[in-house]
């Protein structure tokens, strides 16, 4: 039974409650004053957190192994945005904070799967630069 009941939910009800937080999130809500520098903000310092908790495994992975480790961990979309709504629900954050929380977990999103995407297999005009340097 709760075979079945992951894959309904998984498969059919998470999927529904993303597509309406995305499509509650109001973009004139870009305007707000300071939204964007507070989303950044949040963004950096998940990044930050979890590229210095990823330095544990420094002795024993490369530097690149354990940044690429604490990038995968980096990517908290479901969580951030569950979590941002019950907070919001609950009132024990303003509209604002949600808004900033939902859009860090956008950025943090895309900016962690183009870093992985250039440490993994580097573009072409970075390697041209490294070989130019060395």
């Amino acid at each position: 039974m709760p075979i079945k009941l992951e894959s309904y939910g998984f498969g059919f009800v998470v999927p529904i409650f993303f597509v309406h937080v995305g499509t509650s999130f109001d973009l004139s809500a870009l305007y707000l004053d300071g939204l964007v520098v507070t989303a950044f903000l949040v963004t950096a310092l998940m990044i930050g957190i979890r590229l210095l908790a990823s330095m544990v495994f420094i002795h024993t992975t490369t530097l690149k192994d354990s940044i690429l480790l604490a990038l995968s961990h980096s990517m908290p979309l479901t969580l951030l945005i569950a979590i941002a709504t019950l907070a919001y629900h609950q009132h024990s954050i303003d509209k604002f904070h949600y808004y900033a929380f939902i859009l860090a977990s956008l950025f943090e999103v895309i900016f962690v799967m183009l870093a992985i995407k250039i440490l993994v297999s580097p573009p072409k005009f970075i390697m041209d630069l490294l070989k130019k340097e060395t």
